[in-house]
């Protein structure tokens, strides 16, 4: 009983960290697109 609630927690710290890097990626490619002109002058130079 208590190896399985250990599986079912470790499965929910898995998903909920999997979800959390999903949204901060998506972001960041949101953040990119908006900015990348900006992005590729700063390089530019």
């Amino acid at each position: 009983m208590k190896l399985l609630i250990n599986i079912i927690a470790i499965i929910v710290v898995a998903v909920v960290i999997g979800f959390q890097f999903n949204r901060t990626k998506n972001l960041y490619n949101k953040k990119y697109d908006e900015n990348k002109d900006e992005f590729k002058k700063d390089q530019e130079q």
